[in-house]
């Protein structure tokens, strides 16, 4: 098949199912499509890395590194605007937000103030405007009128796009699709995206959404016909991610997508959803067990070692070495985003002959960056989060069921990857997952319960305003005879 050819017809897939989204979901707006671009660019490559971007040439991309480019700068800079005017039409209740989500509120405060101690403060408040941009793309998600509905539909449309193109590229489009590590010359498929592990981060975040998507059909089947149209196309773009999961030889990304459907499955048994929270807590209690038992034994390595792998975790338990060992601010770190910079990352770089960039590990990340008051604020959105799924569970099951699993996923994820700085998936499912909205949109319609339409009619009244009725003539009858029974009283 001639390459142009495989890209028409990828092109045509994804226009027909947003197309019959549209049709499926018409109560959801035009304003989605902003998330949505903005996670189209995070999960894959920047507009830059499109039209000529050279990641080879380490000295431009050094100066990328540090400075950003203009063309990815301006095109942030749009979404965030216009994010920014939809949230202004729309009647939020900011005073309500704050209250409910204070935690995410200060951990967002007490960044921007890191700013102040930063070495390089220009460069942080960049970062921190455009992690801004991403928390705008949240908000807009989270006040439609059906939040659920449009989360739904922001990462059905990122699935649909990127898994297919991903092939699309990695068959047709080879240079673009897969590259050659500069010092061992190993073959790294990366897609869309510009790495292996970015490649397995994509398809673990939609993955996650489209089991979710698929458990749920399968639980309403009794009560909601089957949409096959939409079922069909979520198991095949589900198909193609395992398949990419296999080309991206990303295990921390797929063990962690096994154990999100473990958990969305599991929550959905009977016996298990009639007791929800004594499962929870049990998981929950045996997670801690686990880090136990790794802080004092070093499970972990062992078990890598069984597995075959390299039990450095491809050099990341040296990093976490070196970054433990220096001299840091521990209480309030080096500022926002400003470790991975100047002398500090040549330093790394000369030690490390892979040139880290992160310290492959969320915690870690957040310690040096933003000290152990940034990590706790960031562990207490986490904890936060999960305390919201299990609350919401009673009422939206579904939805709350993936967003318990997405959180655990995120907390073990952090493990091996910094998924929790900048723009990242991760980052951006902890946080959709992690803010309470009910009651903050006036016009916020939470999901309804599926079931059968009753046509209103003559025949098809409610017994409540009857027997209001019945009620009211009674009394009136009453009143009218208690004048005749005072007069035959007085005539008495």
């Amino acid at each position: 098949m001639p390459p142009q050819l495989a890209l028409l017809l990828w092109a045509i897939f994804a226009i027909g199912v947003f197309v019959t989204e549209k049709k499926r979901r018409p109560r959801t707006s035009w304003a989605l499509w902003i998330p949505a671009i903005w996670l189209l660019i995070v999960a894959s490559r920047e507009p830059s890395g499109w039209f000529g971007g050279d990641s080879s040439n380490s000295s431009r991309a050094f100066n990328a590194y540090m400075s950003g480019n203009p063309f990815d700068r301006n095109i942030y800079l749009g979404l965030t605007v216009l994010g920014v005017l939809v949230l202004c039409q729309r009647k939020v209740e900011w005073a309500g937000f704050i209250k409910r989500n204070r935690v995410i509120f200060i951990f967002l405060v007490y960044c921007a103030l890191s700013i102040l101690w930063s070495d390089h403060p220009f460069i942080s408040l960049k970062r921190w405007v455009k992690s801004m941009g991403q928390v705008v793309a949240i908000l807009i998600v989270l006040t439609e009128q059906n939040p659920i509905e449009g989360l739904r539909v922001v990462m059905r449309r990122v699935a649909v796009v990127l898994a297919p193109l991903s092939v699309v590229l990695i068959k047709y489009y080879p240079h673009l699709a897969v590259k050659y590590d500069p010092w061992t010359g190993w073959r790294e498929i990366v897609g869309v995206t510009t790495s292996k592990n970015m490649l397995g981060n994509m398809a673990m975040v939609t993955s996650i959404f489209l089991i979710g998507e698929i458990l749920s059909v399968w639980r309403e089947r009794k009560r909601v016909p089957i949409d096959w149209r939409g079922l069909s196309v979520s198991v095949f773009v589900l198909t193609i991610l395992v398949w990419l999961f296999k080309q991206a030889q990303s295990a921390t990304a797929f063990s962690c997508t096994i154990l999100a459907g473990i958990i969305i499955f599991g929550l959905g048994l009977p016996f298990i959803r009639r007791n929800v929270r004594v499962a929870v807590a049990c998981s929950l209690l045996f997670i801690f067990v686990c880090l136990i038992f790794e802080m004092l034994f070093g499970v972990s390595s062992k078990l890598v070692e069984l597995m075959g792998r390299d039990p450095t975790l491809t050099g990341r338990t040296e990093v976490w070495e070196s970054l433990l060992n220096r001299d840091n601010n521990v209480l309030f770190g080096v500022g926002y985003e400003s470790f991975w910079l100047g002398d500090r990352m040549a330093e790394m770089w000369e030690k490390h002959w892979w040139r880290p960039n992160q310290a492959h590990n969320g915690y870690i990340e957040m310690y040096i960056q933003l000290g152990v008051v940034g990590g706790l604020l960031f562990v207490g959105i986490l904890f936060s989060g999960i305390r919201n799924a299990l609350n919401l569970l009673p009422r939206h099951f579904d939805h709350a069921s993936v967003c318990f699993a997405s959180l655990i996923v995120a907390v073990l994820y952090n493990m091996t990857e910094a998924a929790c700085r900048g723009l990242h998936t991760v980052s951006f499912l902890t946080f959709v997952c992690a803010i309470s909205v009910p009651g903050l949109y006036h016009g916020y319609a939470t999901t309804p319960r599926r079931v059968p339409s009753v046509p209103r009619g003559r025949f098809t009244r409610s017994r409540r305003p009857r027997r209001q009725s019945q009620a009211r003539g009674r009394e009136s009858h009453r009143n009218e005879l208690l004048p005749v029974d005072n007069a035959e009283q007085q005539g008495q």
